[in-house]
């Protein structure tokens, strides 16, 4: 659904509408790319990478995590485009997801464009229902209603 988009460093933008990389800080790429590739996580780190709020704490292992290419996407959230709060950063850039991404990840035709509020389109994406989804469940109401398939029951 990503894998054709434009790489991007964090901070930078493309020409394709609201696939812009939000902006890191130093000490945060430094801890993305020492989460392995295609799946790693915050435990994969040093520990002396560590947040303070990270050490001791068994639990949230999505939190500073990477996605996966062969792997469904995580659920995404009203805030999948901040690593901070789930497995949200891109599967081999060091970087969040973009906006874009999320849309893709979500099944959103490319020529949607969203508000260029970053917080507001998250929103938008982590809260809606799957484009495709939903356009299925019409499809099988459509079919079944027209007498063309039958549900068993």
């Amino acid at each position: 659904a990503i894998g054709d988009l434009p790489p991007l460093e964090a901070g930078e933008s493309s020409s394709i509408s609201n696939h812009e990389a939000r902006k890191h800080q130093r000490k945060t790429i430094e801890r993305f790319k020492h989460i392995p590739k295609d799946g790693g996580s915050r435990k994969d780190m040093p520990e002396e990478l560590w947040l303070d709020c990270h050490k001791g704490v068994d639990g949230a292992d999505s939190v500073y995590g990477r996605m996966w290419w062969d792997e469904p996407a995580p659920t995404l959230t009203t805030r999948c485009t901040s690593p901070s709060s789930g497995r949200f950063i891109h599967p081999e850039q060091h970087r969040g997801i973009t906006i874009r991404e999320a849309a893709r990840i979500q099944t959103f035709p490319d020529d949607y464009v969203f508000p260029n509020n970053k917080k507001s389109a998250s929103q938008l994406i982590g809260n809606a229902v799957p484009p495709k989804l939903i356009s299925e469940i019409v499809k099988r109401f459509y079919l079944e209603n027209e007498g063309v398939i039958r549900t068993l029951t």
